[in-house]
């Protein structure tokens, strides 16, 4: 900081190089770690998911009773596109449920 600052040091003013350089260096080294495996079944060498699969019966059920108990709360759950659209197929309450959910974040599944 300048001489001629009279805020003290610490006060959000800061660079936050450091930071971001520490995140980067991270991703190399994850990089890195990857090419010294040997690759997976999928063919990727780092375990990350690079394709979700379709969501299990108990996901589903699972996404639609957290998003009626935060509705219960007063809260909106964040939309889950591919639990919303197996909802979307079960039709009834579950229907009306992803219906709500679309309307309150203005999403189209």
């Amino acid at each position: 900081m300048p001489t001629n600052e009279k805020r003290p040091a610490g006060n959000g003013a800061d660079s936050t190089t450091t930071g971001c350089t520490q995140y980067i260096a991270g991703l190399h080294r994850r990089r890195a770690a990857s090419w010294r495996t040997e690759p997976l079944h999928s063919g990727h060498r780092d375990p990350w998911r690079y394709d979700d699969p379709e969501p299990t019966e108990r996901m589903v059920d699972g996404y639609r009773d957290a998003v009626e108990h935060l509705g219960i709360l007063g809260l909106t759950a964040a939309p889950r596109i591919p639990e919303m659209r197996v909802l979307w197929r079960r039709g009834g309450d579950d229907q009306r449920l992803v219906r709500m959910l679309a309307e309150r974040w203005e999403v189209a599944a």
